[in-house]
């Protein structure tokens, strides 16, 4: 299925012509040590603890352009029942 997915989200972005994708499949805090670069936007698909949020946003947040867009792609989930919703990143987003 992950596989799927990969192709399937590499095929929907390939087709974008003028921007510049770089794909990182890496964990987060190992490609950032690495970045040097400007970004305009950054999806972060990562940990979804909300101190594993935090430390992604304070890793790269440097590196997005003024008015550039940061996406994290994460949810909490309540035991018990379907309850997904926003990790609350607010205090460090800002």
């Amino acid at each position: 299925m992950l596989n799927f997915l990969r192709r399937a989200a590499r095929r929907a972005v390939s087709t974008k012509a003028g921007a510049k994708l770089v794909w990182i499949e890496a964990f987060s805090h190992e490609a950032v040590a690495v970045w040097d670069q400007p970004i305009d936007f950054l999806l972060v698909d990562g940990d979804h603890r909300e101190e594993a949020v935090e430390q992604d946003w304070n890793d790269w947040h440097r590196y997005v352009i003024e008015n550039g867009t940061v996406v994290f792609h994460d949810r909490s989930h309540f035991p018990g029942r379907v309850d997904f919703g926003w990790v609350r990143a607010g205090s460090f987003c800002g």
